[in-house]
C-alpha cells in the first residue's frame, strides 16, 4: 500500500512538471490605443493568461502560456497597422428641386428626415483613399465650374471586433470657408457633415460622407 501512495505522488509530481510553459511578450503599439488592443485579446485570454499596458500605453504586456501568448501577439500585430479608408464625398444643393436627382437616391431618404427642404440635387462628388492617419485634400467642380475643395485629416480607426469607425476633421471651402468640423463615422454609413450657404441663388449646400474601412 505504501509503495502504491508513494507511486502515485511521483506521477502527481510528473504531471505538475509537466504544465504548459509560461511567456511574457511585449508588443509595442503603434495605431492601436491601449483600449483597443486590450478589447481585441480579451475574448483570447484564457484563466491563466493575462494582459496590462505600459505605464505610457505605448506596449502591451502578455502573459500565460506560450502557445496562447504567441497567438495573441500575432493578432495585435495583424491589426496594429495603418487602417485603409475609403472616403465617398458628395456636395448637395438643396432647395425647391422638383424632380428627383437618381444619383443621390441613396442619401435622399436620409436628408429628407434630417432636412424639410423640397428638392434635393448632386453639385459634385468624388471617391478617395486615405489611411488613418493621414490627410488628403480633393478638389470638386460643379457643372457651372463652380470650383470647391475638401480637406480631411483622419486622425484614427477605432476598431474592435464588431465595429469599425474613423474619427477625422473635415473643411469645405468655396469662395471662401464654409464649412469646418470634427466627427466620428462608423464605416458604411453615411453622414451629413454640415451644411452652408455659399451659392450665390442663395440655395443650402450639404456635405455628406460616406467611409468605408478595409
Amino acid at each position: 500500500m505504501r509503495t502504491w501512495i508513494l507511486l502515485s505522488a511521483l506521477l502527481l509530481l510528473a504531471a505538475c512538471g509537466r504544465a504548459a510553459p509560461t511567456a511574457e511578450r511585449r508588443v509595442p503599439l503603434t495605431y492601436l490605443g491601449a483600449d483597443e488592443a486590450i478589447d481585441l485579446v480579451a475574448p483570447q485570454l484564457s484563466e491563466d493568461a493575462s494582459v496590462s499596458v505600459s505605464k505610457n500605453s505605448a506596449v502591451l504586456v502578455i502573459r500565460g502560456p506560450t502557445a496562447q501568448v504567441d497567438s495573441i501577439a500575432e493578432l495585435v500585430r495583424r491589426f496594429d497597422r495603418a487602417p485603409n479608408v475609403e472616403l465617398r464625398f458628395q456636395i448637395i444643393e438643396a432647395n425647391g428641386f422638383s424632380n428627383p436627382d437618381s444619383a443621390i437616391a441613396d442619401v435622399e431618404a436620409a436628408l429628407r428626415d434630417t432636412f424639410r427642404f423640397r428638392g434635393y440635387r448632386l453639385v459634385g462628388e468624388s471617391l478617395v483613399q486615405a489611411q488613418a492617419p493621414g490627410r488628403v485634400v480633393q478638389q470638386i467642380f460643379a457643372a457651372d465650374g463652380t470650383p470647391f475643395q475638401i480637406q480631411a485629416r483622419l486622425q484614427r480607426v477605432l476598431q474592435n471586433d464588431s465595429t469599425k469607425a474613423v474619427s477625422l476633421d473635415v473643411e469645405l471651402q468655396g469662395q471662401g470657408a464654409l464649412l469646418a468640423t470634427s466627427l466620428t463615422m462608423p464605416s458604411g454609413k453615411t453622414v451629413v457633415v454640415g451644411t452652408a450657404r455659399a451659392r450665390r441663388d442663395g440655395n443650402t449646400l450639404i456635405l455628406v460622407v460616406r467611409p468605408r474601412i478595409e
